[in-house]
């Protein structure tokens, strides 16, 4: 295995441990989310992105080169991603949630501090720019992936924003004018 891929190995295992560590779901709510088509399809790009670290699945559509520019951007790419999640996720801690729900029991206060006064979505964006720099790292077709993620992360964006101005009112739509919704 070269040094892009266990610098994406540690990346990628980085991520699930700050999720893991900072999760407010029980062990219930995970089983439960199994169950989602959304959950279904993040579980098969973890496992994806394994398979290709590993080399056990090769979607390289570029000659093998050691360190290529295009490796070393999407690297630089994937770690943007991976420092925008954790940013993100340690500055919403309990008021983290699963994706396109809102519990108000947990989730009373709307964060708009830290990577939250750049973007509304910042575990969102950088959740595929974490994917995207994986799949630029590895010269990979499967880059093409970021597409359909994206219309996941869309449609659950829209959802959280409705519940969002359903229960914080005026104060998310100040927010929402002040702020973009990714960039």
């Amino acid at each position: 295995m070269n040094g892009i891929k266990v610098i994406l190995l540690i990346n990628f295992l980085i991520l699930q441990l700050i999720w893991l560590i900072t999760s407010s779901l029980s062990f219930r709510d995970y089983l439960n989310n199994l169950k989602k088509i959304r959950t279904f399809f993040i579980w098969s790009l973890g496992l994806l992105l394994y398979l290709q670290i590993f080399t056990i699945i090769n979607s390289t559509y570029l000659p093998a080169v050691r360190l290529t520019y295009l490796s070393i951007g999407g690297l630089l790419i994937n770690i943007s991603g991976l420092i925008l999640c954790v940013w993100a996720k340690l500055t919403m801690k309990v008021n983290w949630g699963p994706p396109a729900q809102h519990d108000v029991k947990k989730q009373k206060k709307l964060v708009t501090f830290g990577p939250f006064s750049y973007t509304r979505n910042p575990i969102y964006l950088g959740l595929m720019l974490f994917f995207a720099g994986i799949e630029i790292s590895l010269s990979s077709y499967l880059v093409l992936l970021v597409i359909p993620l994206f219309t996941l992360i869309k449609k659950a964006v829209l959802i959280e924003e409705i519940l969002l101005e359903k229960y914080f009112g005026n104060e998310y739509l100040a927010y929402k004018k002040r702020v973009p919704r990714f960039f």
